[in-house]
């Protein structure tokens, strides 16, 4: 009777902590639009900004020609009268965006509280949870179905939380280096085609500044494609894919040197599409931990497969990892142990300080 009493006193909380932590989702998502308004209308500025001092420069260089060497005086009354309006511009802009600045402090302040607050939540709900957790696990006979249902809820959220977080990342990386830089460019045009007449060399300069953005631009939309369109033929071989794989990773990374040692019961073997593209995804989460992370000159990968299972062993001799390399949430450690976990397979990482680390894990070569 009291585990029913206490289970309904925590189910309270749960719901009513949730509904709170709801509303400061909501809050969160207003603040974060208003911090991006924000940050739009700075860049705005900025673009008039640099295009008034870029004009009133322009005026100068005129007005200078024009001068009489033996007086102060202006000669242009008019050319003078707009220089002084686009100095009154320049100051009124300047301030606007000093107090844009102010308010995206004050916004991301409200924000960082409306953060904090959600993660206090999120431990009270987390430790209602718990309780709650505690209480079922004393039903033996409930015991083991509440721990695999909880298991797959865990790993279902953590996937979810991925591909929202996946999203999220790339429209801001698209819109950091690929629309910011294709609309200042478009402003760039227009100096241009105003300071080709005025000033060719100038002009010049600017066109070749204009170039290498744009390959600076085309080659970071290239990576970010590449992320999205990772490449992998359901029709080739594992023995085949593998070999391909190693290759194109020791041309990618010089820096340390890639032992590797495959073995393929049947040569033949080959992947469903999503095991494969999920083999992928997982080589290169762990290569490129090593690479950014590790500090290693030598890594050592081992791949048995047989028509049943699939096992890989990777050791690098590097810095090693912390005991909760599995943080923060979003890691690529994360992603690797959810689509393990999708697969049926399992995953193991252990590593000593100055020692390397290794990775193992294993999934079903099929879904049989």
């Amino acid at each position: 009777m009291d585990n029913i009493k206490n289970k309904e006193q925590l189910e309270s909380i749960i719901q009513t902590t949730e509904e709170i932590r709801r509303y400061f989702t909501r809050v969160e998502r207003s603040a974060s639009t208003e911090i991006q308004g924000i940050k739009q209308e700075i860049f705005e500025i900025n673009i008039r900004l640099d295009e008034q001092v870029r004009t009133k420069n322009l005026y100068n260089l005129n007005n200078n020609s024009r001068k009489n060497v033996f007086s102060p005086i202006r000669t242009n009354d008019s050319a003078g009268d707009k220089e002084d309006e686009l100095e009154e511009n320049i100051r009124k802009l300047t301030e606007h965006k000093e107090f844009l600045e102010q308010q995206l402090a004050e916004a991301e302040t409200r924000l960082s509280e409306t953060q904090d607050r959600m993660t206090k939540l999120q431990n009270a709900y987390d430790s209602a949870n718990q309780l709650k957790r505690s209480i079922v696990l004393s039903e033996a006979d409930e015991k083991e179905r509440y721990e695999l249902s909880a298991d797959i809820l865990r790993h279902g959220e953590q996937v979810l939380n991925l591909f929202a977080f996946e999203k999220s990342y790339l429209a801001a990386i698209l819109k950091k280096r690929t629309l910011e830089p294709m609309e200042s460019q478009q402003y760039r045009l227009t100096t241009l085609q105003q300071m080709i007449e005025v000033d060719p060399e100038r002009a010049r300069l600017l066109a070749g500044e204009m170039i290498t953005r744009g390959e600076k631009t085309v080659s970071s939309l290239k990576h970010q494609l590449q992320k999205l369109q990772p490449t992998f033929d359901e029709k080739l071989p594992l023995s085949r894919f593998l070999d391909d794989w190693i290759t194109g990773h020791r041309d990618a990374h010089p820096e340390y040197v890639l032992s590797a040692d495959v073995q393929i019961e049947n040569e033949g073997l080959v992947l469903t599409y999503i095991r494969g593209l999920s083999l992928t995804l997982l080589l290169n989460i762990f290569a490129e931990n090593i690479s950014r992370h590790a500090n290693a000159n030598q890594v050592n990968l081992n791949i048995l497969a047989d028509e049943e299972r699939l096992e890989v062993n990777i050791r690098d001799n590097g810095i090693g990892i912390p005991e909760d390399h599995i943080t923060p949430w979003y890691s690529g450690l994360h992603k690797a142990e959810g689509l393990i976990f999708l697969l049926g397979g399992d995953l193991q990482i252990k590593g000593t300080k100055g020692e390397g680390t290794a990775v193992h894990f294993s999934f079903p070569t099929s879904s049989n």
